[in-house]
This record gives structure tokens, C-alpha cells and sequence, in this order.
């Protein structure tokens, strides 16, 4: 069936509401194969992405956790030898002093 049979039988406004649907499902097809699939990909790519640099800052967030842990360590054997250290001159330096 033409238009024109379709607007002989039913008449001129269901002849048009026929073509608007026909032009809207044509419109939403084309949206959804060219716009919303590629959108869709696209997001699921840049989810991955994501996903996977959050995992490496996950590794490299623990291993700078290990390291500050060492640094905290060494820093405590250095504070201690210098209390030591502080300890020897204040003894050596009240025994300098009454002698």
C-alpha cells in the first residue's frame, strides 16, 4: 500500500499520523544504532579504564605505605641514637663541670 491508498481509505490525518510514526521510528533507530550503542561502549571502555587505574593507585598506594613504614623505622633508630647520643654528652659534660 502507497500513501495515497492509505489516505483513500482511512483518510488524511491517519495517512499522517502513519508517516510521523514512520519518520519518529526511523529517527529513534538511527539515534539508538549511531548515538546510544557508541555512548554505551564508550562508557563501558572508560568503566574498564577506570577500574584498572584504581588498581595500579591501589599497588602503588601500598607500596608507598611500605615505604613510609621503613622511613618511620629509621627515623625512630635515629631519634633514639640521637637521645643516646645527647644522654653520653650531658653525662660527660655534668661530669666535665664539677671536676
Amino acid at each position: 500500500m502507497n500513501v495515497t491508498a492509505i489516505a483513500g481509505q482511512f483518510g488524511i490525518p491517519v495517512a499522517i499520523l502513519a508517516a510521523v510514526g514512520l519518520g519518529i521510528w526511523k529517527s529513534l533507530s538511527w539515534f539508538a544504532k549511531e548515538i546510544a550503542k557508541p555512548l554505551a561502549e564508550g562508557h563501558l571502555t572508560y568503566l574498564t579504564t577506570t577500574a584498572q587505574q584504581t588498581d595500579k593507585m591501589c599497588d602503588t598506594l601500598s607500596a608507598l605505605e611500605v615505604n613510609q613504614r621503613e622511613i618511620a623505622a629509621t627515623q625512630k633508630q635515629i631519634i633514639q641514637t640521637q637521645e643516646q647520643h645527647f644522654a653520653v654528652c650531658r653525662r660527660s659534660g655534668s661530669d666535665g663541670g664539677s671536676a
